[in-house]
């Protein structure tokens, strides 16, 4: 009797057994797939900490660029083209008798090139700003130095942040000066004649501090500042720089001449380039910033203006 009872419980027994089998099978199965996961997603973080410190194997032929086109045009032809003022004085640009240039402008041009690391070629065509802007225009250089800002040039070219900005001053002659017993306030007249060099920035700011006062324009520094000296002139305005280096060479200007320092006016000179040409215009600014903070444009400054 007992025997025949345990095999009639015998099915329910191998049925409790086969599910205890069966859920443990699928408890294990579901352990390994998380193990499985995890090991996975070790291998990934691994290697993209791998990527992370090892250099790009990225192919070229990607498409996004490596680098920027109109910074690249430059880089595969391995020159900086760079226009310069062919009139241009100390302290920007010197010609020495062996003929080698030298100057602030020249200096930092070199620099530039350096960091791009390019060869660079200097064009020395333009005889006035209106020219520089011309070859930026036309992509026959790739940046031009010494350029002030103005809302007409900008129309056809972009600006760097200013690498120097010099005082403006008023050269005016000595006797005429003391004769008129006026303030420099006062200069604001008609029957005030003042230079500037025709083609640049000065005329614009001329205006913009002597509105009123007869602007009168000399394709020569040299000229407007001697008739200055002579008399024929009432005054010339100009950057401090370029006016204590003519006088350094002609010292008769001194005597006659006197310096008259406009408090808080100031030339701001910039590396001016093409519009189309943003990232590149990126970079310079990159690079005035980084050549300011280490000491390339203080270096600069003292050796030319000083």
């Amino acid at each position: 009797m007992l025997n025949k009872k345990l095999l009639q419980k015998a099915p329910n027994t191998n049925f409790l057994m086969v599910k205890l089998v069966l859920v443990f099978m699928f408890l294990f199965t579901g352990l390994i797939g998380v193990a499985r996961a995890d090991h996975e997603q070790q291998l990934t973080s691994a290697s993209l900490l791998t990527q992370e410190n090892t250099p790009s194997t990225a192919s070229p032929n990607t498409n996004r660029p490596i680098i920027p086109p109109d910074i690249e045009k430059i880089l595969k032809r391995g020159v900086l083209r760079v226009a310069v003022l062919t009139n241009e004085t100390s302290p920007f640009l010197e010609r020495k008798p062996s003929g080698e240039t030298t100057g602030y402008d020249i200096d930092m041009a070199k620099d530039i090139a350096n960091h791009l690391g390019v060869k660079i070629n200097f064009n020395f065509s333009a005889k006035s700003f209106n020219d520089l802007i011309k070859l930026i225009d036309m992509d026959e250089v790739d940046i031009a130095t010494s350029i002030t800002p103005t809302l007409p040039r900008a129309k056809f070219i972009a600006f760097s942040k200013p690498y120097a900005l010099p005082n403006l001053v008023l050269f005016l002659n000595q006797a005429d000066f003391a004769q008129a017993h006026i303030d420099i306030q006062q200069i604001n007249n008609p029957k005030y004649h003042i230079g500037f060099l025709q083609d640049s920035a000065y005329y614009s700011l001329l205006k913009e501090n002597y509105l009123h006062a007869t602007a009168v324009p000399y394709t020569d520094l040299h000229q407007g500042l001697s008739d200055v000296i002579s008399g024929k002139l009432f005054a010339f305005f100009m950057d401090q720089p370029h006016l204590k280096i003519w006088l350094h060479e002609h010292p008769q200007g001194n005597l006659y001449g006197q310096i008259m320092v406009l408090k808080e006016k100031s030339l701001p000179l910039t590396i001016a380039t093409a519009w189309n040409n943003p990232n590149f215009l990126a970079w310079l600014n990159q690079y005035l910033e980084i050549s300011t903070r280490n000491g390339t444009q203080a270096n600069l400054m003292a050796k030319y203006f000083n």
